[in-house]
């Protein structure tokens, strides 16, 4: 079964420090944590303390009580929803997680559902699954059938095709979103630097 902690640190590799770009619709951010969508997070406290210091922003980064609480955060908010603790696969863990963190966890679970029933040579390995962005007894009984037949390499490919088909329709959506086009493709599209 899969574990928080090389989730945590993939995710976070992504997931700069403190940033408030007037692109971006999260606003200020810390740790992929916004401020709009997550104003009652513990840490903006800690951050608001010291933004007046001359090592702000690079000293947050050793502020243990800040990062246990983008930790913690990330655990309840993402890890937790996805129930993570019961993927199969660390790899596939990584990736739901991963687009959980930067699309909601319907997207990163719908894209593994897809990427299932993709797989599934026309129902005669397993039936599909209904893709409702859940990871339900159904989904992970399917996904059990298909790693008894193979690994998780082509699921992963198709996953992140997925991810990249969004993000091209959020961009087309709204372009001002493009100047974040280089960075969600060069560190989010995981698979395809294999």
């Amino acid at each position: 079964m899969a574990e928080f902690a090389p989730a945590f640190e993939n995710t976070m590799r992504n997931e700069g420090g403190y940033a408030n770009h007037p692109d971006d619709p999260g606003g200020e951010t810390y740790r992929g944590i916004s401020r709009r969508w997550h104003p009652d997070w513990p840490g903006w406290i800690i951050i608001d303390r010291v933004k007046d210091y001359p090592s702000f922003p690079a000293g947050l980064e050793a502020d243990n009580a800040l990062n246990e609480s983008v930790r913690y955060f990330y655990r309840v908010e993402y890890w937790d929803k996805i129930s993570g603790d019961i993927i199969p696969s660390q790899a596939l863990a990584n990736e739901i997680f991963d687009t959980s963190v930067i699309m909601e966890s319907y997207w990163a679970i719908s894209f593994l559902q897809q990427a299932l029933n993709v797989l599934n040579r026309d129902g005669k390995d397993y039936d599909d699954v209904y893709t409702d962005g859940k990871l339900g007894p159904v989904t992970l009984g399917v996904l059990a059938e298909y790693l008894d037949q193979d690994d998780e390499s082509l699921l992963l490919k198709i996953m992140d095709g997925l991810l990249l088909t969004r993000f091209i329709k959020l961009m087309r959506e709204d372009p001002k979103k493009e100047i974040f086009a280089r960075g969600w493709i060069r560190d989010r599209i995981q698979i395809w630097k294999n």
